[in-house]
C-alpha cells in the first residue's frame, strides 16, 4: 500500500506542477496578447492620422512652390538689376565672423552680445559689417552666396574696428565654418537702400 501512496502522492505533485505551469504560461500570453492589442491599437491612430498628415504634407508642398516662385523671381529681378548695371559693382575684401570674443569683442553676459552697431540683432544669411563708406541698410550681392537661403543677398548691420574700406564680414553662426572661409576677394554689387526698413 505504501508504494500506491507514493505513486499517488507523485501523480498528484506532478500534476499540480503541470497546472502551475499552465497557469504560468496562461499568464504570459494574456500579457504578450495585451501587448499585442496595444500595439494593434496605436497603429490603428496612426492610420487614422495618414489623412491628416497626407494634407498637412500637401500644403507644405504647395508652401514650397509658393516660395521657390518667389525666389526665382528674385534672383530674376537681381540678374535683370546687375545686367541693366544700375548695380555699383566693387572689388571687396571679404572675411567672417561669428559671436565668439575674438571675433566681437563680446562675451555672452556682455548686454549688447549678439547686438549690431545698427542695434540689430546678428542674423545669419542677411548681416554684414562694413566701413562707414556703405550706410546701414544698404543692400549688397555676393554671387559666391548664390545658393545660401539669402540668394547672396545681405544688409548692413554692423561696423567693426579692423574693417576697412571696401572690406565686408560676413556674419556665420558657426566659428568653425568663419575660420574655414578665410579671406576672399569678390566682385560685389551695392544694390542701395533695404526696401524693407
Amino acid at each position: 500500500m505504501k508504494f500506491k501512496d507514493f505513486a499517488v502522492a507523485m501523480v498528484l505533485v506532478f500534476m499540480l506542477v503541470l497546472l502551475g505551469k499552465y497557469n504560468s504560461l496562461a499568464l504570459e500570453n494574456q500579457d504578450s496578447i495585451g501587448i499585442m492589442n496595444q500595439q494593434i491599437e496605436d497603429l490603428q491612430q496612426q492610420m487614422e492620422a495618414l489623412p491628416s498628415i497626407s494634407s498637412d504634407i500637401s500644403d507644405i508642398t504647395e508652401q514650397i512652390k509658393v516660395l521657390s516662385a518667389k525666389i526665382e523671381s528674385n534672383r530674376k529681378e537681381l540678374d535683370n538689376k546687375i545686367s541693366r548695371g544700375s548695380a555699383d559693382v566693387r572689388k571687396m575684401r571679404v572675411t567672417a565672423y561669428d559671436l565668439s570674443v575674438e571675433s566681437c569683442g563680446k562675451r555672452p553676459s556682455h548686454p549688447l552680445y549678439g547686438i549690431t552697431a545698427s542695434g540689430e540683432p546678428v542674423k545669419e544669411w542677411s548681416t554684414i559689417a562694413t566701413g562707414p563708406e556703405l550706410p546701414f541698410g544698404t543692400r549688397i550681392y555676393i554671387p559666391y552666396f548664390r545658393d545660401k537661403p539669402n540668394n547672396g543677398i545681405f544688409v548692413v548691420a554692423d561696423r567693426g574696428s579692423a574693417i576697412k574700406r571696401n572690406c565686408i564680414d560676413v556674419y556665420m553662426a558657426d566659428s568653425d565654418a568663419c575660420q574655414e572661409f578665410g579671406v576672399k576677394m569678390f566682385d560685389v554689387y551695392v544694390l542701395g537702400e533695404d526696401d524693407e526698413k
